[in-house]
């Protein structure tokens, strides 16, 4: 007699108790032979998540149009001045430059430009 194998899906009840048990199974061929087929299994204790509360709904109430925020001064620019600055400063001073720098190639050119035809 060759070996066969046995699927079987059961499902185990949510309520069993953790520990060993054991799912017998009797198995019966043509000539009527009974043979149990014993599985062993062990039932574990599922981690409990533990979710957390839904934070509590907070009420925005717009301010009036032109109040300062509590806890601020009332202008708007005393509240900028707490903002980081980003490389606006060096704006002008640049331009200028560059404008020197453009009538300075400019004269340049046109001296040499007089000297050729000298």
């Amino acid at each position: 007699m060759r070996p066969r194998s046995v699927r079987i899906a059961a499902t185990i009840p949510a309520d069993a108790e953790v520990g060993a048990h054991e799912l017998v199974v009797l198995v019966s061929n043509v000539d009527a032979e009974v043979a149990p087929v014993v599985m062993r299994f062990s039932v574990e204790a599922a981690p409990v998540v533990v979710a957390p509360e839904a934070p509590a709904p907070v009420q925005v109430t717009p301010a009036p149009a032109g109040s300062a925020p509590a806890g601020s001064a009332s202008s708007a620019s005393s509240t900028s001045s707490h903002l980081p600055r980003t490389g606006a400063d060096a704006l002008l001073p640049m331009l200028l430059l560059s404008v020197a720098l453009l009538g300075a190639g400019l004269a340049v050119r046109r001296r040499s430009a007089v000297a050729a035809r000298r």
